[in-house]
C-alpha cells in the first residue's frame, strides 16, 4: 500500500497527466507553451548530462541529447505504469 503522501501525489498526477497532451486547447497562450514542454525537459536533462561530462562523471562519448530522450521516455513510461497500477513502486 502507498504511504499517504504518495497516495495523495498519485491522485493529483492521475488527474493531470492524461489531460496534459490536450491542454493546449483553444487558448493561444497554451497552444505555444504546452507542445514545447517535452523539448525544454529534454534540453534541461541534456544540460545536466553535459555538466556531468565536464566534471568527468559521465563518459565523454555519451550523446547528451540521445541520453536525455531515452531518460525522459523511460520516466514517462514508468509514470504511466504507476498511474495504471499504484502498486508499482517508484
Amino acid at each position: 500500500m502507498l504511504p499517504e503522501t504518495a497516495r495523495a501525489g498519485h491522485q493529483r498526477v492521475t488527474r493531470v497527466y492524461p489531460v496534459l497532451p490536450g491542454a493546449a486547447g483553444p487558448v493561444p497562450a497554451r497552444r505555444s507553451t504546452i507542445p514545447r514542454l517535452p523539448g525544454s525537459e529534454r534540453d534541461a536533462i541534456a544540460s545536466l548530462i553535459r555538466a556531468r561530462q565536464d566534471a568527468g562523471e559521465v563518459r565523454a562519448d555519451a550523446d547528451p541529447d540521445a541520453e536525455a530522450t531515452v531518460f525522459l521516455g523511460v520516466m514517462r513510461g514508468v509514470t504511466m505504469q504507476w498511474l495504471l497500477d499504484p502498486k508499482v513502486d517508484l
